[in-house]
């Protein structure tokens, strides 16, 4: 059995562009999910009550698994380029990042059950995805197979 069947069911590959943010399931596994696809949930939410009594039913019965309304992660290719944006002041003083920086999400091993996965960062840092914290927010750069710009904060003097 692989990690990827143990907690998330991916709905898409991931695109160049987009913002993500780490997401605890109600598994308990972090997983990365699209900023987007929860603003289209909540505004789904939102309207619900224009919707006909069959439809709010049939929309019932489809969450009705944990009685909230849940987003499917999307799946990150490994060696994808990441920004990571706010970086906690404790994970920046372990691992010695900036509160926004470079990284290249790192696929675990399908007999590794105990990772979602990790990032290293453009300093050699090695975290694991469940070190984060939910809420962090991530931006992709380029998928697998493409060289991005080394991406570097741009530094305001004052």
């Amino acid at each position: 059995m692989s990690d990827d069947s143990i907690c998330a069911t991916w709905n898409r590959l991931v695109v160049e562009g987009e913002e993500l943010v780490l997401h605890n399931a109600s598994s308990g596994c972090p997983d990365l999910v699209s900023v987007a696809d929860i603003r289209e949930r909540d505004l789904t939410h939102r309207h619900q009550h224009k919707r006909t009594l069959w439809q709010r039913i049939r929309h019932s019965l489809e969450n009705i698994s944990d009685g909230s309304h849940p987003v499917s992660a999307v799946w990150v290719p490994s060696g994808t380029h990441l920004i990571v944006k706010g970086i906690p002041s404790s994970i920046q003083q372990r691992y010695g990042l900036e509160e926004e920086e470079g990284a290249i999400f790192l696929r675990p091993d399908t007999q590794d059950h105990s990772s979602r996965g990790k990032l290293r960062f453009n300093n050699g840092a090695l975290v694991q995805l469940q070190e984060l914290r939910a809420g962090q927010l991530v931006e992709v750069l380029s998928l697998t197979g493409t060289q991005p710009a080394l991406y570097e904060p741009v530094i305001q003097a004052k």
